[in-house]
């Protein structure tokens, strides 16, 4: 995506306009915006309407992915990557090697 202004790879799958990659160089680390799946699911679940504007914001690294905080709204790259390098993940779970670990961190 060349429309924006970051000094890393910042990818979009099809053009999309509602979610993106932010790469953090060529180690395989990446954070992932995107629609919040679990606020859908919720919904699905209460039987109402999805909210639209809620945003998932994930890190993702060697063996692990880590959720933080979802966000009204799409967040900028520039602020994704505030909220990994600054704040604690609400939850990661181990990826890959058959890990199957989830941890939910404590409030």
């Amino acid at each position: 995506d060349t429309s924006l202004n970051f000094p890393l790879g910042l990818y979009r799958p099809d053009g999309a306009t509602d979610r993106y990659l932010l790469s953090l160089g060529d180690s395989g680390r990446a954070i992932l915006v995107d629609p919040d799946a679990s606020a859908s699911l919720m919904a699905e679940v209460e039987k109402k309407k999805a909210a639209a504007d809620q945003y998932s914001v994930r890190f993702i690294g060697p063996g692990k992915i880590s959720n933080f905080q979802p966000h009204k709204g799409m967040v900028p790259p520039g602020q994704a990557w505030e909220i990994v390098s600054k704040f604690a993940p609400l939850s990661s779970s181990g990826r890959g090697d058959g890990n199957k670990t989830i941890q939910i961190s404590p409030r």
